[in-house]
């Protein structure tokens, strides 16, 4: 059987060739905030690309409007929150279901609160409202008392979280925090801080 020469050689040529291009490019900050890739941050910044580029989805696992920033929280990535914070992300965007950085770090965000609980400190002193309520009316304080994370919420009363705000349907922040359980910590936090 005669193997034609030019194939044999094109091929190792362009997967050169592709490899080149895919290290050349730098990928959108979307993609490299998804997966953690701090160097595809810093490449896709320099090249000049939006700190606050919104994610236009695709997909069943799509959170439509997130920003980079709010893809690092949710990975709770503290040197990516940290990096993109520096370089002008806003700490306080919200997408139209009022989904903001500090929310996506609570209910979306990992399960290692140390982390979290950094992410929180860098946005909150960035500017981020740990008050602010999204579309059903709840803060990031109401999702982490019903997370029952007692380090998340204890972080988020430190940063100036509103014990005596209600969640959209009038519910106080303790009667939230009954709702889902008696975790003493998270209870005893809220009482310490003035909730009634």
């Amino acid at each position: 059987m005669k193997v034609n020469r030019p194939i044999v050689w094109c091929l190792p040529l362009c997967c050169m060739v592709a490899i080149a291009v895919w290290y050349a490019i730098p990928p959108s900050p979307i993609s490299a905030a998804q997966r953690g890739d701090l160097e595809g941050l810093k490449r896709a910044l320099q090249s000049g690309r939006d700190v606050n580029m919104v994610y236009v989805p695709f997909g069943p696992d799509a959170r439509p409007g997130w920003t980079p920033l709010m893809f690092a929280m949710a990975k709770a990535d503290v040197e990516a929150v940290r990096f993109l914070i520096e370089n002008g992300a806003d700490p306080s965007y919200a997408t139209k279901e009022g989904v903001t950085p500090l929310r996506a770090a609570v209910w979306y965000g990992q399960s290692q609160e140390d982390r979290t609980c950094a992410c929180i400190e860098i946005v909150a002193r960035a500017g981020g409202d740990v008050n602010a309520q999204d579309c059903t009316g709840l803060s990031p304080l109401h999702i982490a008392v019903g997370q029952r994370k007692c380090q998340v919420v204890a972080k988020f009363l430190e940063c100036g979280g509103d014990v005596k705000r209600k969640a959209g349907d009038g519910t106080s922040l303790l009667a939230h925090a009954r709702c889902y359980g008696e975790n003493d910590c998270v209870i005893k936090l809220l009482v310490a801080h003035g909730a009634d």
